[in-house]
């Protein structure tokens, strides 16, 4: 399992976030209070049971079912969970624009409800215009800021630096990263210690 990016003092962040990132590790690896009253418990990932092209053809099909009459930009989103158990999710925009729902909050919600965050394993994410019922676009789409965040969050609940899979709307580009580095210092569950 790859870890979190390191990091070091001296290399350009500060000491405080050092710390905070040593608080992430840390929450990760202990067998924190969260962990231990998750109602769906950690396992192993098994045998994939979904190919990358299976699992990236169910984020692109969930992308036409998006609600984007203002930016007509369709996004989908798949979860798979260490079980093999997958959800989708698409966005969903608002006349009143702060209102709208990224692909990756609603199946990330709906994964929440079917197996528990803790056992989220890999993510898919497809987006693009949407013409004729095809998805299309070159640009390979990655989660925004608070999306990333979310999967963060999921991460920690985890113990694992969930794969994320990006492919633009057309499906001919996919790039492959894990959370740890697309948010490499993120804030999550182990920065709240400090209220305690």
């Amino acid at each position: 399992m790859p870890g979190l990016p390191q990091a070091k003092a001296g290399e350009g962040i500060s000491t405080q976030t050092v710390a905070a990132i040593r608080n992430n590790r840390a929450f990760i690896n202990s067998d924190s209070q969260i962990r231990k009253t998750s109602a769906c418990p950690v396992h192993g990932l098994k045998d994939k049971s979904m190919t990358e092209e299976d699992l990236l053809a169910l984020a692109r099909s969930a992308a036409l079912k998006a609600y984007a009459p203002y930016s007509g930009f369709h996004v989908g989103c798949a979860v798979e969970s260490v079980d093999g158990e997958i959800v989708t999710g698409a966005n969903m925009e608002n006349a009143c624009y702060r209102l709208g729902i990224c692909a990756e909050q609603s199946a990330l919600t709906a994964a929440q409800h079917q197996f528990g965050l803790g056992k989220v394993a890999r993510i898919a994410i497809a987006g693009g215009g949407a013409e004729n019922g095809d998805l299309n676009g070159q640009i390979v789409c990655t989660p925004c800021g608070g999306c990333r965040q979310a999967i963060f969050e999921a991460a920690q609940l985890s113990g694992r630096d969930v794969e994320i899979l990006c492919s633009n709307g057309e499906g001919s580009a996919v790039d492959r990263h894990r959370i740890g580095e697309l948010l490499p210092h993120g804030f999550g569950p182990a920065n709240l210690r400090d209220a305690d």
